[in-house]
C-alpha cells in the first residue's frame, strides 16, 4: 500500500524473508516503524473486514501459518506513534443465532503499546507477551457461540484430553479415571493405566474428562482393555457436551450410531459438522462395569492461535470473550514507549553429557530468565586453538532474549573451570556498545561487524592465549609450558 508523505511514497510491505534492495535504490532499507495490527477468523472477513477499511485500516493478507486452527486475517495501521491517539474499532457484529461475534486479538509493534478497552464489561483485554512461537490462547474461555470453520488441517489435530481432569461415576481396585488420560495406551491392568468402575446393578457407570478450553472436536479414539473381558465396553456410547452458564453440562452430540464395541482400538468420528465441546463423556446404556486404557479426543483449541512468527507484532492483546458482543465497540489507548531494538544471546558448549549443563541451559527457558533456543540455519562451534586437542570441535547452544535492555543469567552450576564454558553476544540497530560481568570478572567486547575469521571466544588464562597464528591477545608474559585451553569462535549460522 503506498501513501504520499512529506513528498515520498511510503510503502509498508510484510515480507516472508528479509527482501534484497535493487542496486539502483542505494538508499533502500526495509524496517519496521510501528504500528498496530487487528487480526480475526479469515471466514469473518466479508462481513468485518469492509467495516475496517472503512475506518483507515490496511488489509495485510492472510499470514501464513497463523490460524487457530482456520486462518486469520491481519489488518493494521501504521505510523501511530507519531501521531498518539485513541483509535475506535468498528462496531462488532453477529453473524447468526448460533454463532455469535467476531474472533478477534490486537498486537502492536515498534515503539507503540495499545491499552485496550470497551464499555462492554464482559468484554476485555489482557496483555500477552510471547517467550516463544508456540500456541498461546488469545480469547476467551466461555463457550458462548459457535463457528463453523472451513478446511481444518486434521493432520494437526493434538490430543486435548491428555492430563486433564476426568472423572467417572465410582472406582474399584485403584482403576482412578485419571488413567484413561495418562498418555498411556496399555490395555493390560497389570500395568496400572486401566480404569475400573463398580458393577452397581441399579446404576449405569460413566466416565467424563473436562477438556478445559473450548475446543473443536474431530475424532475420538478409544482404547479397550484387552487381558480380561474386553466386552465390558460393548454398547458404550462417546458424547460430547459444553458448559453453559450455569456451570451444567449440555449435550451437543451423542454417537449413538458408533457404539463402542470390543475391539482393542475403535475411532469415534465427529468430522460430519464442527463441534466445540468442553467435556466428553462414555456411558454404558445399562448397568455393567466400565473399564477403559485410554481416551484421546482429538481436535483443536478454540481460542489458541499460532503462527505469531508470520506477524510483524511484538505485543499481543488477549481477548476476554471467543466472540465479541455484538454491536461493542474497542478503544486503543495509543501511548508510544521506548522499546530496546536489541536481543542478548547466551552461547554455551552444548555438553549434553553433564547434567548440571544442561539444567543449566534449560534453565535459560525458564519464565525467570525469559530466553529462548535459537534454531541456527548452520553450525554454531568452537574449536580448539592450543594444548592436547588442536583442532576438535564443541557445538555451542544458543539462547536469546529479545527486546531486552539488560538480562541476568543463572547461577553458575558447581564444577571446576571446564563445567560451564559460555560466550555473549548482543545485537540490534540502536545497540552502540554492551558489557557483562561474571563474578565480577568483565566480559571482553569485541565488534563482530566486519568479521568472517574465527576469533578468540574464551580462555582460561588470558595471560597465555593465542589466537591461530598470531599472539596479539596475549596480554602479560607468554609462558609457553603454562598454555592453557584456548578456544576459537567459528560464526556460522549468525545473522
Amino acid at each position: 500500500t503506498a501513501s504520499e508523505a512529506q513528498g515520498e511514497n511510503l510503502c509498508h510491505c510484510l515480507f516472508d524473508t528479509p527482501p534484497i534492495c535493487p542496486e539502483d535504490l542505494p538508499a533502500c532499507r526495509v524496517a519496521a516503524s510501528d504500528g498496530i495490527c487487528i487480526f480475526f477468523s479469515s471466514d469473518q472477513q466479508d462481513e468485518w473486514g469492509p467495516s475496517l477499511e472503512s475506518h483507515d485500516w490496511i488489509y495485510q493478507g492472510l499470514p501464513a501459518g497463523f490460524g487457530y486452527p482456520n486462518q486469520l486475517a491481519l489488518y493494521c495501521q501504521y505510523e501511530t506513534g507519531a501521531n498518539a491517539a485513541d483509535i475506535q474499532l468498528p462496531p462488532f457484529h453477529d453473524f447468526s443465532d448460533d454463532a455469535l461475534g467476531i474472533h478477534h486479538g490486537i498486537c502492536t509493534f515498534g515503539n507503540v503499546q495499545a491499552d485496550p478497552t470497551s464499555p462492554d464489561s464482559s468484554l476485555t483485554y489482557d496483555r500477552v507477551v510471547l517467550s516463544s512461537s508456540a500456541p498461546t490462547q488469545m480469547w476467551g474461555e466461555t463457550v458462548n457461540n459457535l463457528i463453523i470453520p472451513e478446511n481444518f488441517p486434521e493432520e494437526s489435530a493434538v490430543n486435548l484430553a491428555l492430563d486433564k481432569t476426568a472423572t467417572q461415576s465410582s472406582t474399584v481396585a485403584g482403576g482412578d479415571a485419571s488413567r484413561a488420560v495418562d498418555g498411556n495406551t496399555n490395555g493390560d491392568y497389570g500395568g496400572n493405566s486401566v480404569t475400573h468402575t463398580e458393577n452397581n446393578p441399579l446404576t449405569p457407570p460413566e466416565w467424563e474428562v473436562d477438556l478445559q478450553f473450548p475446543s473443536v472436536i474431530r475424532t475420538i479414539i478409544v482404547y479397550n482393555r484387552v487381558d480380561y473381558r474386553p466386552y465390558y465396553l460393548v454398547g458404550a456410547v462417546v458424547s460430547l457436551h459444553r458448559q453453559n452458564s450455569g456451570g451444567e453440562w449440555e449435550m451437543l452430540k451423542e454417537a449413538v450410531d458408533q457404539p463402542l464395541t470390543s475391539d482393542a482400538i475403535q475411532t469415534i468420528d465427529f468430522t460430519d459438522d464442527v463441534y466445540v465441546a468442553t467435556g466428553v463423556r462414555i456411558r454404558l446404556p445399562n448397568p455393567g462395569v466400565l473399564s477403559l486404557a485410554e481416551v484421546q479426543v482429538m481436535g483443536f483449541v478454540m481460542g489458541q492461535v499460532y503462527g505469531f512468527e508470520s506477524t510483524p507484532c511484538q505485543t499481543f492483546y488477549r481477548s476476554s470473550r471467543i466472540s465479541a458482543p455484538h454491536d461493542a465497540v474497542t478503544t486503543l489507548s495509543v501511548t508510544t514507549q521506548v522499546i530496546p531494538d536489541s536481543a542478548i544471546c547466551v552461547m554455551s558448549v552444548d555438553k549434553h553429557w553433564i547434567p548440571s549443563v544442561v539444567s543449566w541451559q534449560e534453565s535459560l527457558e525458564s519464565e525467570e530468565y525469559g530466553f529462548t533456543p535459537l534454531e541456527l540455519s548452520q553450525g554454531l562451534y568452537i574449536r580448539i586453538n592450543a594444548g592436547d586437542s588442536v583442532g576438535h570441535t564443541y557445538n555451542l547452544a544458543m539462547h536469546c532474549k529479545n527486546n531486552a535492555a539488560s538480562a541476568t543469567l543463572p547461577p553458575v552450576p558447581e564444577g571446576d573451570d571446564r563445567t560451564l564454558e559460555l560466550g555473549l553476544c548482543v545485537y540490534g540497530n540502536e545497540v552502540l556498545s554492551a558489557a557483562a560481568t561474571i563474578a565480577g570478572n568483565s566480559f571482553s567486547a569485541i565488534s563482530a561487524a566486519s568479521r568472517a575469521e574465527p576469533w578468540r571466544f574464551y580462555a582460561n588464562n588470558p595471560r597465555a592465549c593465542a589466537v591461530r597464528g598470531t599472539n596479539s591477545w596475549q596480554v602479560g608474559e607468554f609462558v609457553p609450558e603454562r598454555t592453557p585451553w584456548c578456544g576459537e569462535f567459528v560464526p556460522q549460522g549468525i545473522k
